[in-house]
Parts: C-alpha cells; sequence; structure tokens
C-alpha cells in the first residue's frame, strides 16, 4: 500500500461510508505555481444499515473539491480541484487514486515559507465531495484533517516556485579574484541552506565568513578605507564611499552570531533573508564593478 501522509473518513449523516488518503504532495507542472495532491479514495459497499438508513444504491463520487488550509479552521492558502481524466468512483470498496490541485501565486509561497518557519508545516485539507445515488444527491463530507508532507520533498516543491529560484545573481570574477570568490559562494551557499532549514543565526553568522573570505585586506583604517579606494578607479569617491559604509554595516550586522555573548535563535527570518540577499548582491557589485581589476594588495 502507498504512503499516507494524513487520512480521514468520508461520513454520511453519522454513518461512514469511505475514506479519502493523502499520499502524495508534488509540485504540479504548469505555467505558473500549483501545488499537486494524489488522493486515495475508497468508498465502501453500502452496509444494511446504511440501506435502511435511506436510498444509497449506486452510490457514486462523481466530484471533489474542497480547501487547503496552514490551520484546521482558518488560514487557508487555495481551493482544491480535481484535474486530469475524471472517473466516478463507485461503491466497490477498492481505492482508487485522484489528483487535485491548489493554484498558488508567489505571496501564497512566502506565507507557507513563513508559516513553516524552516520546517515542514502540518497542512489541514477539508474536501466537499459530490455524491449520486440512483436520482438523489446524498450529502457528504470530510471534516478539515492534517497531513505533513516531508521536510526534503516540500523543499524541493517550494525551491520550484520561490523567487529565489528565478534570481540569478551574474558575478563576474576576475581571474585573480576567483579563489577568494570561489571560497565566498562556498559560505553563501551555507547561508543559504541554513536559511532554507530555519536555522537564522546560523545564516546571518555565515554570511559573515562569507565577506570576510571575499574582502580580507580591505578593512577600513582611521586615515583610509581601502574597500572604497578599491572601487575609485571605477566609480566616482562619493558612491565608493557610500559602498565602503555599507559594507561596514553589513559586516556588523553579520558579526553578532560570532560574537559570544549573543543569545541563540535571535534573528528573525526577515533578518536572515536579508543578510543572505545583501551579502549576495555585495559580492555581485563589486564581482561587476572589478571584473578587469587585479586582485586586492596586489
Amino acid at each position: 500500500m502507498p504512503r499516507t501522509l494524513g487520512e480521514h473518513d468520508i461520513m454520511l449523516s453519522h454513518h461512514r461510508i469511505g475514506a479519502v488518503r493523502v499520499l502524495n504532495a508534488t509540485p504540479y507542472s504548469g505555467a505558473f505555481p500549483v501545488f499537486g495532491l494524489s488522493l486515495g479514495v475508497t468508498v465502501q459497499k453500502p452496509t444494511p444499515e446504511l440501506l435502511k438508513a435511506g436510498t444509497v444504491e449506486a452510490l457514486e463520487l462523481r466530484d471533489l473539491r474542497g480547501e487547503l488550509r496552514l490551520s484546521e479552521n482558518g488560514n487557508a492558502i487555495g481551493f482544491a480541484q480535481p484535474v486530469g481524466d475524471w472517473t466516478p468512483v463507485a461503491a466497490s470498496g477498492y481505492e482508487s487514486q485522484l489528483q487535485v490541485v491548489v493554484p498558488l501565486d508567489p505571496w501564497r509561497v512566502t506565507r507557507i515559507e513563513a508559516w513553516r518557519n524552516g520546517g515542514a508545516p502540518r497542512f489541514y485539507l477539508h474536501l466537499w465531495p459530490t455524491f449520486t445515488s440512483g436520482g438523489s444527491w446524498p450529502m457528504c463530507q470530510v471534516s478539515a484533517f492534517p497531513f505533513e508532507v516531508p521536510h526534503l520533498d516540500l523543499l524541493n516543491i517550494l525551491s520550484k516556485w520561490s523567487p529565489r529560484a528565478y534570481h540569478v545573481l551574474e558575478v563576474p570574477v576576475s581571474e585573480v579574484d576567483r579563489e577568494r570568490f570561489a571560497l565566498a559562494v562556498v559560505h553563501v551557499t551555507k547561508a543559504n541552506a541554513h536559511l532554507e532549514s530555519g536555522r537564522y543565526d546560523e545564516a546571518v553568522g555565515e554570511c559573515r565568513l562569507a565577506i570576510d573570505a571575499m574582502f580580507n585586506g580591505l578593512e577600513s583604517t582611521g586615515k583610509e578605507d581601502r574597500f572604497s579606494a578599491y572601487l575609485q578607479p571605477r566609480i566616482p569617491e562619493e558612491r565608493a564611499d557610500e559602498y565602503a559604509k555599507l559594507l561596514t554595516a553589513l559586516k556588523d550586522i553579520t558579526h553578532k552570531p560570532h560574537h559570544p555573548s549573543s543569545a541563540p535563535h535571535q534573528h528573525w527570518r526577515a533578518e536572515a533573508v536579508f543578510a543572505v540577499q545583501t551579502t549576495q548582491h555585495m559580492l555581485a557589485l563589486v564581482g561587476s564593478l572589478t571584473a578587469d581589476r587585479q586582485a586586492p594588495g596586489t
């Protein structure tokens, strides 16, 4: 039997007539973000008790729609609707596999990432099945029930829609600077991994290591700012000085996780995102401005 991420009964009045299982969650292919859910649906043969309670002969599931939520009674993400070839599910006692999809957008993806806070969130699925039985339409329900997507599976799904999946930093680097840049990229890659896993202090701290790897030897002193001087052949002194101030501030922000007195888990996700993205853009800026220059100190 396929794995089950979560399941719940299908109820007709107070009678159980079947069950729904969430088998898998995938990024459904399309031109925009769509969350796909593979469901296993079983409709039982009517019992004598159920037959006495009403007309449920030739019971069939004709439609299945619902709502994906982040909590049992609210925080709706979107509406679930069937997709693909639809075949009515008869009351046979055998499981049929169906697919429903939930159209998303970048804002909803961001909400999911914020809600999960580095972990795998517990989603809730509330379904509204449509049954027929002869000429009647019995009212059935599947109350909101939880299911959990494995952490690695969820990261794979979100990575296909996250804005960073479409955001490419083109960073030209001179041959002399290549070793510095390669080491900085290693730290930035680790910072992004920490960010994905909800280790925000570690993400910020890794940014400082990336900055040190790339810009070591360009520290500001009381008499001169070597970083500003390094940029000035390509841009005016005034702008170079402002970028030097920005680098100094970024170094101060990302140094805190390395300080012994810093409390663990003190950074918010928004701070970690800011630190990681700003560090990446600083690398891109300097790489672009100095691609045809020699390395610092040479």
